[in-house]
């Protein structure tokens, strides 16, 4: 629970180093690049054979890295290789061992369908019925390792690998606001995967969080028309805040809609993915027109429009 206001500077990470804190850091980069080499030659496939082929799955979730390194550098211009290094494990469970992970690891929910552990960067999966729908929620964990390493600039504009962890932070709040921007962010790079016909992990699979995302669309939109942007505009703006760590471009929800509303959304945490109550009364208090046709048409297994235009029907 975050109290008082949020101050919004200290989660700033673009903040000049000490002379230690750059050797401390050139360590960490030197450890990445053998992650990265360590997926690419040793990544294990019994830590897959929930699948048929092994073999194939470690295959796709490399390609899945290197996709997205070449996505965000076309789409924001920016180069994540040295901190997109992949996992260093994939681990496929039935529901009742994925359960039980999660348990270990201090989660409770059955919405997840897929965790990352950090430092070790494990992504940890549950089997589902289409493989495609695997992917899809792994491609959601190799995003979170990518926002988990966001970049500090030192005063020479050197871009250094820093730990962090997108809009998360450690004491659990912007949770829910955190899963959210991936998803989005998710959903925009499998589009744009499936649209190149490289790969289609969209296509009849359920979006990460289902109607709770597009509550949080919608809510997006309002903040947009009330700053006189396109959606596509803030959504730009809040992928680049995630993925550089940079808190700043979350500053445009008190600006549109009045201080303390960052923080009532700061507060929704992992329970309030499943009991909706909360969201939904936050969200009508905000004035936000919940999509409610789209909502059940998503349900109902009928394929819908979100993002400006990407289509996704649900897996019935």
């Amino acid at each position: 629970m975050v109290e008082g206001n949020i101050d919004l500077e200290k989660y700033r990470f673009f903040k000049s180093l000490s002379e230690d804190q750059k050797v401390e850091t050139e360590g960490e980069l030197s450890v990445m690049e053998e992650m990265r080499d360590y997926l690419k030659t040793q990544l294990k496939s019994n830590s897959l054979d929930s699948l048929k082929d092994g073999e194939a799955v470690e295959n796709k979730i490399k390609q899945l890295v290197d996709e997205q390194i070449l996505w965000v550098k076309n789409r924001f211009g920016f180069d994540v290789s040295k901190r997109a290094v992949g996992p260093t494990a994939v681990g496929i469970h039935d529901r009742d061992s994925f359960l039980n992970k999660l348990r270990v690891h201090g989660q409770s929910s059955d919405i997840f369908k897929g965790f990352h552990v950090g430092p070790v960067r494990s992504i940890e999966l549950l089997k589902q019925d289409r493989v495609e729908s695997v992917f899809h929620s792994a491609s959601h964990e190799l995003i979170h390792t990518i926002g988990d390493m966001v970049i500090k600039v030192d005063d020479n504009d050197q871009e250094i690998i820093q730990q962090s962890t997108g809009y998360n932070s450690k004491n659990g709040s912007f949770t829910m606001l955190n899963e959210m921007v991936v998803e989005m962010l998710n959903i925009e790079f499998l589009d744009d995967l499936r649209t190149g016909g490289k790969a289609d992990y969209l296509s009849g699979t359920d979006i990460g969080y289902g109607t709770v995302l597009l509550m949080f669309e919608a809510f997006f939109k309002k903040v947009a028309d009330l700053a006189k942007m396109n959606l596509s505009e803030l959504m730009n703006d809040l992928y680049t805040g995630y993925l550089t760590g940079d808190f700043s471009k979350l500053r445009i929800i008190d600006a549109t809609l009045g201080k303390g509303t960052l923080k009532k959304i700061v507060d929704l945490k992992y329970e309030d993915f499943r009991s909706k109550e909360k969201t939904i009364a936050l969200f009508k208090d905000l004035g936000v027109d919940l999509p409610i046709n789209k909502m059940q048409s998503y349900n109902k297994g009928e394929e819908i429009e979100m993002l400006d235009g990407i289509k996704i029907k649900k897996t019935n």
